[in-house]
């Protein structure tokens, strides 16, 4: 399949190099793999987490810049997992993106309610990835709070 080459090899570029720190958390490791491979390649530093209970851990470690979040996972759904950040003032203006694969609408407005900044549901290709990066440009150099910019319009 292709989803195994397009991680290593990015097929856009940002207008300059961005140096951020991506939590990247899914219960599935390959997941993990292909996303953390496709944001090293754009110039993160990528931290991983298998479930909400970690992510919160790797918070509390090191505040990231962005986090790209599976919904379904043992011990903490992201559902979860993002109520509880963004109640902590330290991390409510992270820029959370929820990736699911559910298809039932109710369960995507759940998510998306529980504080996301975005929502994609899987697969997550790497055109979602270049829109998250640039909205999180955006935000990071002109737009600090993300006013009236959404990712999912």
């Amino acid at each position: 399949s292709t989803q195994s080459t397009w991680a290593m090899q990015p097929d856009f570029e940002l207008e300059s190099p961005l140096e951020f720190v991506a939590l990247v958390v899914d219960d599935v490791s390959m997941n993990r793999v292909l996303l953390g491979d496709q944001l090293r390649a754009l110039g993160a530093r990528v931290v991983e987490a298998q479930d909400g209970i970690e992510a919160i851990e790797r918070c509390r470690e090191a505040v990231p810049d962005l986090i790209l979040m599976d919904d379904y996972m043992p011990r903490m759904t992201g559902t979860e997992a993002v109520r509880r950040l963004r109640g902590t003032p330290e991390f409510e203006n992270i820029m959370i993106v929820g990736i699911s694969a559910t298809a039932l609408v109710e369960d995507q407005e759940r998510f998306l309610q529980s504080g996301l900044d975005a929502l994609y549901i899987k697969p997550f290709r790497k055109e979602n990835l270049h829109e998250v990066l640039q909205k999180y440009r955006q935000r990071r150099l002109g737009d600090p709070q993300g006013t009236g910019t959404t990712l999912d319009e």
